[in-house]
C-alpha cells in the first residue's frame, strides 16, 4: 500500500488524539493482519472510495477508550456504553473528516466515511474478503489502539 494513502489516516488519527483528547501515541511494529479478531474491545470502520475502494478501521482497548473519552469530556469515564459507543463514533468522524481533507489537498479523488461503530463482545473487523489487511498498533498512557488498512490495489 502506498504511504501516500496510509499517512493521511495515521497523521489524523494521531492529529485528532492530540488536539480532542491530549493524548500522543507511540507506533509498534506493523504488521500483515491473518484474522478478523479485533485488536481491542471497540472498532470504528470507514470505508474509502474514489479512485480506489476499501476500509480502514481503528480498534481501541477499553482503557484506550475510555481514556480518550475521559480527557475530551473531562470526567472519569468507567465502562462502555451508548454514550464511549458515540464517542468513538466522532472521534472516527472527525478522523474522516481530516482524511478527506488531506488527499484532496495533495490531489487525490478520495473520500472516507465513517461506517459502523462495533462494540458487541466477539464482534469482528470485516475488511475486503481476500484483501490484505496491514495493521498498526499505537500505544498512549491510556492504552492501545490499532489502525487497520485494506485497499484494492
Amino acid at each position: 500500500m502506498q504511504s501516500e494513502v496510509l499517512n493521511p489516516f495515521i497523521d489524523a488519527a494521531l492529529y485528532v488524539l492530540q488536539t480532542s483528547a491530549s493524548l500522543t501515541a507511540e507506533i509498534v511494529e506493523p504488521y500483515r493482519k491473518t484474522t478478523n479478531a479485533p485488536e481491542g474491545d471497540i472498532t470504528c470502520m470507514l470505508t474509502v472510495s474514489g479512485e480506489f475502494n476499501g476500509s480502514v478501521s481503528v480498534t481501541y482497548t477499553k482503557e484506550c477508550i475510555l481514556g480518550i473519552v475521559s480527557n475530551m469530556f473531562g470526567e472519569e469515564m468507567s465502562e462502555l456504553n451508548d454514550e464511549i459507543k458515540d464517542a468513538a463514533g466522532e472521534v472516527t468522524n472527525m478522523i474522516a473528516g481530516q482524511v478527506t481533507t488531506k488527499l484532496a489537498e495533495a490531489g487525490k479523488s478520495l473520500v472516507a466515511k465513517p461506517g459502523e461503530v462495533l462494540m458487541e463482545e466477539g464482534h469482528t473487523v470485516d475488511h475486503i474478503e481476500g484483501l490484505p489487511v496491514i495493521a498498526v498498533p499505537y500505544k498512549t498512557e491510556k492504552g492501545t489502539f490499532t489502525i487497520e488498512f485494506c485497499f484494492e490495489q
